[in-house]
Order: structure tokens, then sequence, then C-alpha cells
């Protein structure tokens, strides 16, 4: 094949055409470079200090970029890492914007199939979430994310939200690293249904409670409603007082 050293000047004023292979040692500059090949064309490029080879390749109705030795692929934009191909898989910094996102494989250990988020954040901070927003405005409609309050180990937060998503947002349901689970009232600031996960208790109107089913509030009742026929039966408390009521 043709070989040309950074010495050489190879030029046509209509366009070059060559066939075979072009070996060539220093810098080309041209406004286009067009392969055409029935053979897969490609554009090999060596580092033969490193031993890494990345290619350019266009055969079997598919577009190739990428390594074939085993070497990381990088994509940059303006010098800087935005996709980084890795042996153990993809890498981006910044924003993926997607119409969707399917995770296929069959999983062999628990870190098959999976996306994570690798993070640390400080007590009481907000960390990574999956965010449901409005494209044309700032308004997120809802949010699931780690959420490290109170200096704890912190759990899964859902949230929905009036503007971007922040710490004032409204919390929908708690699940906390100890296995308590907790749902909270329309203004997301208390949990008015709360499993405490330790003690095996479910507090309704209480974060804190006292027996296996602890009902709280200025006026606590159980009705019991009969859907075969007209009437309920209702329990309700006040002070050391119970009352039976039957309609």
């Amino acid at each position: 094949y043709a070989s040309f050293q950074t010495s050489d000047t190879v030029s046509a004023s209509a366009g070059g055409t060559f066939g075979g292979n072009i070996d060539v040692t220093g810098t080309v500059t041209a406004d286009d470079i067009i392969l055409s090949d029935p053979n897969a064309p490609s554009i090999t490029l060596t580092d033969t200090t490193n031993t890494l080879t990345t290619i350019i390749q266009s055969g079997n109705s598919t577009g190739i970029v990428g390594t074939t030795t085993n070497h990381d692929l990088r994509i940059q934009r303006n010098s800087t890492d935005i996709i980084d191909v890795l042996a153990t898989g993809i890498d981006v910094t910044g924003t993926v914007t997607s119409d969707g996102l399917t995770v296929d494989g069959t999983p062999t250990t628990i870190d098959d199939n999976r996306i994570t988020f690798n993070e640390t954040p400080a007590a009481g901070s907000l960390g990574s979430r999956i965010v449901w927003r409005n494209p044309s405005t700032t308004y997120d409609y809802a949010s699931i994310g780690f959420d490290n309050q109170a200096g704890s180990s912190g759990g899964l937060r859902f949230k929905t939200a009036s503007s971007v998503f922040s710490d004032s947002d409204k919390l929908r349901m708690g699940i906390a690293d100890n296995g308590d689970i907790s749902f909270y009232e329309d203004t997301g600031t208390g949990a008015k249904l709360f499993w405490d996960a330790s003690a095996e208790s479910l507090g309704i109107g209480t974060s804190a409670p006292q027996n296996t089913l602890d009902l709280s509030s200025t006026s606590p009742q159980i009705r019991l409603d009969d859907t075969d026929a007209t009437g309920y039966s209702k329990v309700s408390g006040s002070a050391a007082n119970i009352y039976l009521q039957a309609d």
C-alpha cells in the first residue's frame, strides 16, 4: 500500500482517489476524508507506546466508534469528558435526556442490572433523586430520592413539589434505613401514618406508637360499616372513657 511521510505532499486540485490501504505518518489536513469500500471501511488510530487502538468503522449495517484493545473510550466536549465507556459500564457527566431507559440482562449477582448513585450527602441534606419535571417550566411534579434527614443514616423519600426540588418540598412518604415507613399529612411536615419496624407497631396520627395499633387524635374513632345491611358500629374514646355505638 501507499506510504507517505511528513515531508511528503499529496495534493489534487479536483480531489484525490487512492485504492487499498494508506499509511500516513504525521499530520493530514483535509476538508473531507471519504472512505468507501464494500468490506467495512475504517479509520484505525494506534498508540504504539501504550498499545491502544481506536477505530471508526462502517460495516454490516452498523457504525462503530470504539477501541479494539482493552482500553477505555472517552467522548469529550471542550476537552472535558462527557461520556466514558469503561470496562464496568458507562460513566456520564452532566444530564441525560431520554424518552425512556431500559435495563436488560440476566442478573447473576446483586451488582447486576442496577442504576447506582455514588455519593455521600451531608447529614440533613438531599441526595440524588429521580424527578418528574415539566420541561417548559421549572415545575417539578414529584420526585423519589435519598434524603439524609435529621443526621440519621437517611432513607428513601417520596415528595411532591410546587417548584424546583428542594428541602421545603412536601414529603408524601418516607422509608428509613431501619425499615420505618411514614405517610405524611397534606402539609408534608408530619407523619400521620407510621409503621415502626423494630416495635412492629402501627401509629395513626402519631409517629411514636405505644401499642401494636395506636390511634391518636383529639377524638379517636374506629368505624365499622356493614356493607350487607344499612348500619354501622363505632368505637370512640375520650379522656379515660371508651364508647361503643351502633346505628
